[in-house]
Formats: structure tokens, sequence, C-alpha cells
């Protein structure tokens, strides 16, 4: 650790519920409590229905990965709102897909951050199912809590979201937390 730095970290630990062919199932989460030092490039999820792809937590360019035992951190959360962090590809991003011959509907996602004192303040999610255009669900979300453990986030309905629901193989789902608001 660097004495003269102090990072904005934002961390994240992420459980998927979807509803599959045969019901409601968690069917997709990544538990990166084992994680130290800097892990950079992409992660695949630690539990996974065998009906889907390898589902993939990563970063955009505009955040930097950093060293922290026990969570996927990155620093350089600095812009002042939404549309900055947007401009600036200020991301976490996971995909999910169906392997051939099954869909996927997503039923609710819940989250758990964790965030330094000089971490972003507030994130927003959003989804696309072409890869290029992103909508919000729900508003922006005020996260000043800076428990060492993290902190639940509340769950997010996606039963409601149309897009989300009955995607058939072939056709990747792409959510994106978005943060910005970091100072220090």
């Amino acid at each position: 650790m660097r004495k003269s730095f102090t990072p904005k970290h934002l961390l994240f630990p992420l459980f998927f519920s979807m509803l599959l062919n045969e019901g409601f199932a968690q069917i997709a989460a990544w538990n990166n409590n084992s994680l130290s030092g800097v892990t950079a490039g992409s992660i695949n999820a630690t539990t996974q229905d065998p009906n889907l792809n390898i589902p993939v937590l990563s970063r955009g360019s505009g955040i930097v990965a950093t060293s922290l035992t026990g969570g996927y951190a990155s620093s350089n959360w600095v812009d002042v709102d939404e549309n900055g962090a947007i401009t600036n590809n200020r991301y976490y991003q996971c995909t999910i897909a169906a392997n051939s011959n099954y869909k996927v509907s997503l039923s609710t996602l819940n989250s758990k951050l964790r965030r330094t004192s000089t971490g972003p303040n507030a994130y927003i999610w959003r989804y696309s199912i072409n890869g290029s255009i992103f909508t919000d669900i729900g508003t922006p979300v005020s996260f000043t809590t800076t428990t060492s453990g993290g902190d639940v986030q509340a769950q997010i309905n996606l039963s409601t979201i149309s897009a989300l629901q009955n995607v058939f193989s072939g056709t990747t789902i792409t959510l994106r937390l978005y943060a910005w608001g970091a100072s220090g």
C-alpha cells in the first residue's frame, strides 16, 4: 500500500437469481472473498447454472484494478455524475447468456458493495441486450457507508423488465454498475 495515496475503491460481490425453464434458481454469483492483491482482468462466476455460458465480471476501461484482500477492487471513480461515469467508462460489467436451446429470465439482482471513505458515493445499474444500448435500472443510489465487510444493497427486482425475460441463447445480457463521486 502506498503511504501517500488513498485509493478510491469499490468492491463487488454479486448474485443473480433467474427464472429458468424449470423454475426459480440462483443462476450466477461471484464470491470474491478469496481474492487478494491486484485482480486485473475479468473473473468468471464462482457459482453458475449449468445451462449458462460462463458468466463473466469485468471492468470498464475508465477504472483501474487495485490491490485489496477479499474483493474485486478498482479505483479512479472520479466523475461527478452518472453522465461522466458513462462517458468515461467507469463501471463493473457482468455478462450472462444461456447455452444453446435454453433461455433465461432475470428475476432479482443482489449485490454487496464495499467502499473506502473516499470511494464513489453514488451508483446505478444499467442493462443491455445488444451490448451497445444501455437502459437505467431504477434511479441513482446514494452509497456512503464504509463498513469494512461491505454492505448488502437493496435487492433489485428485474422480473418487471420485459427485455430481461425469456432471453434465448445467442443473446447476451450485459449488466453494468456505474459509480461516481469519489473524493480525495
